[in-house]
């Protein structure tokens, strides 16, 4: 009753209110009439409409490029009804000209109503165009011109379809649009189309396709010499190999789009292509080079302000030290990565990171907050999978609706030519009593608008009363959830403490005889040790020495070893391969036959100590019948010098020797003068590169050199395994490499030999910080008798 009240009281109100309106408008037509009729003969120039219509145009053309879409969507819908006009004041609306103008407005619309969400509307008005071409003099406008129209048509069509997931649709309209432009040798258009097909089939998961056609769109370009686009192909190429887990391909394709970004200065691409490739290592477990990439990734889209791709480089990194055991590292990055999508508001994003949250708190055994990130991810998903089922039901409307508005074209083309006859009829003289039909047409709707605006404030109260019910009912539904939730976890509660009870008696075993296997690998240490050369067998080679020799686990793969055989000073530094246990038996092994070679062999070289050396370690492996034992063996470097000889005898497996000098005193190595490797102030070092072969299998098995170097009594020797530089650390948390290593090295020359050690430990325990250590490091640096 309350209803009824209120809209008989408002509609009374509205209607004395047309009433009086509609009298004045009466008398003001009598007095207005000449001015009507007067505007009514300057619109009688049909061409104004037309500049009209090409002045919309170009505005909706500058606001797509600006992809500002509803600009441009308003600009193109006032084109329209501007060329209206015109067809309403010249009587042959089927000039060329003019349906080229009318198929560019309504290209225009298609796409910002696109861009705007409203794909039936765009689907209608793509094929508004198809039928307005069938109108077009072929004689007047070139051949070429209607064929490229209607492959930017299907090409639109075909968008919309994929946008929609109906993908049998998109791929025959991205067919039809390839055949276009074969048809007008468009390269450009044939290029574009075949990687937009790539793109559908690798979405499908259809490898083989996906694959033919972005090779074919390849190599369009690289006629066209768009290098921009090959690139963002192989990116293309690269996510679809990472799509089908095939990392080895991946890394082929993602390379090649990273040298051509660099090249090109693409700063936005560069960043994707190398979170890419941090995904491609990810698959072959390089974690290292997966954050490396990560890394880099990062700073380019901070750079780039580019916050999307920011983000997932975000997520991955955090996915990374949480299968990698840096729990510290992978909440910093869930953290930002929450941050950032808290602005962004991505809800399958926002899933992801509840699902690491929740996988981080279980590892470190926070059941509380790995229940609450449990809770959070399940509600997410579920509300997720409620938005993908019904966006499969809006894909279904909007088929529906497609082919209903298809079929709605299909009668209104049949009607066109008699509705356009009917409107031409009509005489100007009857324009006056038209204008004056609209505005009374206008003001009643007018008062409807203001009668359903009344009308639907009342239904809206009624429906926020109902809400509010409805809350009130699920919220006490949600109170009984909880209760009944609360319950069941003090029951898991109980639970849990009688396992946890239970595996204490399982840590107190696990502990015992995790003491007995630590006691056996301090005691393998002591073995280990006692084979290194001791102080005295050291001082016999050099004059002056230090060795850095920092063990990765208890015991270690890195080894040096000296004897004084004869009338020869023979030295080594080995790195073999792992670290921990397997390296310290592979150690141990290389110690043992170095001491029979020297001691039962007819030595006169260093190239024959690796000689024998190699046969005896592959030997050794051999007898395994261990394929995997193909990789396993060391790298080592060897010096040989006579005592009071001014020469000395260098070779290397996969090892190099570093020599500093002071400057001006050329180096002379195999009668050659070489020059140094780098300089700092009054020294310069030399660096002497062994063999790119190792002690172990290798395909070719050659011989290994032997280098002559002429040796000075105020040269510096260092000999080294990899572990210094490839440790991680410094402000970036990136490898040491040899180039710093060099740097160290030299800048210290002029330190004695102790203060020298004492730099190049301090040097790698700042750069290390909290990181761990990655590898065994030995460094051993000093002068050799003269």
């Amino acid at each position: 009753m309350r209803f009824n009240y209120f809209f008989i009281h408002y509609l009374g109100k509205i209607l004395r209110s047309l009433f009086f309106l509609l009298i004045s408008f009466s008398f003001s037509c009598s007095l207005f009439s000449q001015d009507i009729e007067a505007l009514l003969f300057a619109e009688k120039d049909s061409s104004s409409y037309r500049l009209k219509a090409i002045d919309y145009l170009q505005n909706a053309d500058q606001f797509i490029k600006k992809s500002d879409y509803q600009q441009a969507h308003q600009f193109s819908r006032k084109g329209i009804n501007s060329i209206y006009f015109y067809n309403s004041l010249v009587k042959d609306s089927t000039i060329s000209s003019i349906v080229l103008l009318k198929t560019s407005l309504f290209r225009k619309y298609a796409v910002s109503s696109f861009y705007l969400g409203d794909y039936v509307e765009s689907m209608v008005y793509y094929d508004k165009i198809l039928d307005n071409l069938n109108y077009i003099d072929t004689t007047r406008i070139p051949h070429n011109t209607i064929i490229g129209i209607k492959a930017r048509c299907y090409n639109g069509r075909a968008a919309i379809f994929s946008t929609q997931g109906i993908v049998s649709k998109a791929t025959d309209n991205f067919l039809k649009s390839l055949r276009m432009y074969e048809l007008n040798g468009d390269s450009t258009g044939i290029a574009r189309l075949n990687n937009n097909l790539g793109i559908v089939y690798k979405n499908q998961g259809e490898t083989e396709k996906a694959e033919k056609y972005f090779f074919k769109s390849i190599e369009i370009y690289k006629n066209l010499k768009s290098e921009s686009k090959i690139a963002s192909i192989y990116n293309n190429l690269g996510s679809l190999f990472v799509q089908e887990k095939n990392p080895e391909k991946a890394l082929e394709y993602l390379e090649k789009a990273r040298e051509l970004n660099e090249k090109l200065g693409s700063i936005r691409s560069l960043g994707h292509t190398l979170h890419s490739l941090g995904n491609a290592y990810m698959l072959e477990k390089e974690f290292n080079l997966a954050s490396e990439y990560y890394y880099k990734a990062i700073t380019i889209q901070s750079e780039a302000s580019d916050d999307r791709a920011l983000l997932d480089s975000y997520v991955s990194l955090a996915k990374l030290y949480l299968e990698t055991g840096y729990l510290k590292k992978a909440r910093f990055y869930l953290v930002k990565s929450e941050k950032l999508n808290d602005k962004m508001e991505l809800l399958p994003v926002t899933v992801t990171i509840y699902q690491l949250y929740y996988e981080l708190y279980n590892i470190k055994k926070n059941i509380s907050k790995a229940l609450k990130y449990h809770v959070h991810f399940k509600h997410l998903s579920d509300s997720l999978k409620a938005i993908e089922q019904r966006t499969e039901a809006a894909r279904i409307q909007l088929n529906y609706e497609l082919e209903k508005k298809q079929n709605e074209l299909e009668v209104l083309n049949t009607q066109r030519e008699l509705n356009e006859v009917k409107l031409y009829q009509k005489e100007l003289s009857d324009r006056r009593q038209k204008i004056i039909i609209i505005i009374v047409i206008s003001l009643l709707m007018l008062a409807l608008v203001f009668v359903h605006i009344i009308f639907k404030r009342l239904q809206l109260n009624k429906k926020q009363q109902l809400i509010i019910q409805n809350q009130k009912m699920e919220m006490d539904h949600k109170n009984r959830i909880l209760r009944n939730a609360y319950e069941e976890i003090n029951d898991q509660k109980v639970e849990i403490l009688q396992q946890r009870n239970a595996l204490s008696g399982q840590k107190d075993k696990a502990f015992s005889l995790f003491n007995d296997l630590k006691s056996s690998i301090v005691y393998a240490k002591h073995i280990q040790n006692a084979l290194l050369p001791d102080e005295n067998q050291l001082q016999e080679i050099f004059s002056d020495y230090f060795v850095f020799n920092r063990q990765h686990s208890i015991v270690s793969g890195d080894f040096y070893w000296g004897r004084k055989i004869n009338d020869w000073s023979i030295f080594a530094v080995a790195d073999c391969t792992g670290h921990g246990v397997p390296g310290a038996l592979m150690s141990m092994l290389g110690i043992t036959f170095l001491n029979e070679i020297v001691k039962y062999k007819d030595v006169n070289n260093t190239a024959i100590v690796l000689g024998y050396l190699r046969k005896y370690i592959v030997n050794a492996l051999r007898s395994t019948d261990n394929s995997k034992n193909k990789r396993d063996g060391m790298d080592i470097a060897v010096i040989a010098k006579k005592p009071e000889a001014n020469q000395l005898f260098f070779s290397g497996a996969n090892s190099n020797l570093y020599i500093v000098r002071d400057a001006g005193n050329p180096m002379v190595v195999d009668s050659q003068v070489i020059e140094p490797s780098a300089y700092y102030k009054d020294n310069m070092l030399f660096e002497l590169k062994g063999d790119r072969m190792p002690i172990g299998f290798d395909e070719e098995m050659k011989k290994f050199r032997s280098r002559t170097i002429e040796i000075e009594a105020t040269d510096q020797i260092y000999l080294f395994t990899d572990g210094y530089a490839d440790q991680f650390g410094g402000e970036k948390d990136k490898k040491l490499k040899y180039k710093s290593f060099k740097e160290i090295i030299l800048k210290g020359a002029h330190l004695t030999i102790s203060e020298q050690k004492e730099r190049i430990v301090n040097y790698m325990n700042e750069w290390m910080g909290d990181n761990r250590q990655v590898d065994d490091i030995l460094v051993v640096g000093g002068k050799i008798h003269f």
